[in-house]
């Protein structure tokens, strides 16, 4: 059993015994001025206290040591990351970030073997700095190109796109390739953050055999990087395979917004192949008749009634209120 474990079962016989002697209804003996009870007690505290001293020799690794032993600290802070039980794990990776950039690479190898479980990624991704974002930059290029977990890539992904690092963006694009749903989610996220308008071409390929959930991801990937930046999404998309960008009409339909009108109008009338052309007038045709459609509904509502305004301006007084 576990030092914190003894600590818990420790507490609860004092309660029971404190409960027990209540309930007894016995007088309690007084001694030198303490009671049985108080001395049962203050036993039971002596315990606690010595348990605890055990629990934080086992566990405790808040701050390096300065003598020869830190070493040592450090591989057991590392192993005890393997633990199943949480309490271990979160004093562990509390320790590990202590010790800053000398915990990267011990990490990144335990990472890199296979031998990891989630908790050495979530510590590896918690340490700040660049050398930390670095190091998770080549660790999940590594992964991605052996295959390697894609629990551990997915979640290297994610904290690169979380720190926005511009040069994962290859990464980024890399991980789009990956047969891995999670991985994938990951990336097209990295690729919105950064606004990586390069990697139109690997999202519109990535969409054609992705899921429902990822083709929402990739959907709001792509507008966003149209949104952000409509000059060099029309750079880009013009050096689109013909069938690529035919697939983006269908694309930019689906959410007919001021620039996907915009970039269909020009291709409507510019664009080199004819298939293209063809499918975004069909597109401009299809977004005319929901506007007219969406201002034949809005013109045949009722208008409002003295008695609706009555209605709207007693809940405005209300909220007010």
């Amino acid at each position: 059993m576990r030092a914190y474990e003894w600590i818990i079962v420790v507490m609860a016989l004092a309660g029971t015994i404190a409960v027990s002697v209540i309930l007894s209804g016995r007088p309690i003996e007084i001694e030198n001025g303490e009671s049985d009870l108080s001395r049962k007690i203050s036993a039971l505290e002596e315990q606690v206290n010595s348990l605890r001293d055990r629990l934080d020799a086992e566990l405790v690794f808040d701050y390096p040591a300065d003598d020869a032993d830190d070493g040592d600290r450090m591989e057991r802070a590392l192993k005890m990351l393997e633990a199943s039980d949480p309490v271990a794990q979160y004093r562990a990776g509390r320790a590990l970030r202590g010790y800053g950039d000398e915990a990267i690479e011990p990490l990144a190898e335990i990472i890199r073997e296979g031998e990891a479980g989630r908790a050495h990624v979530l510590v590896l991704a918690s340490i700040s700095g660049e050398r930390a974002v670095e190091s998770i930059r080549t660790l999940a290029s590594e992964l991605l190109s052996e295959n390697g977990d894609s629990g551990s890539i997915s979640m290297l992904l994610g904290e690169l796109a979380r720190r926005r690092d511009e040069q994962a963006a290859g990464v980024f694009r890399k991980g789009l390739g990956a047969d891995s749903d999670s991985i994938q989610l990951a990336a097209v996220t990295g690729i919105r953050r950064l606004g990586d308008v390069k990697a139109l071409n690997r999202l519109v390929q990535a969409r054609k055999e992705a899921r429902s959930l990822l083709v929402r991801e990739i959907d709001k990937a792509v507008n966003g990087l149209l949104i952000s930046d409509p000059g060099k999404f029309r750079d880009e998309s013009a050096n689109l395979e013909p069938q690529n960008r035919f697939q983006l009409v269908r694309l930019l339909l689906a959410h007919p917004g001021r620039e996907q009108r915009r970039l269909l109008s020009e291709w409507a009338e510019n664009d080199p192949d004819m298939r293209v052309k063809a499918g975004a007038r069909r597109a401009l045709e299809l977004i005319g008749r929901q506007d007219e459609a969406t201002a034949e509904n809005v013109s045949a509502r009722e208008p409002a009634t003295d008695e609706d305004v009555e209605a709207i301006e007693e809940l405005l007084n209300r909220l007010r209120d």
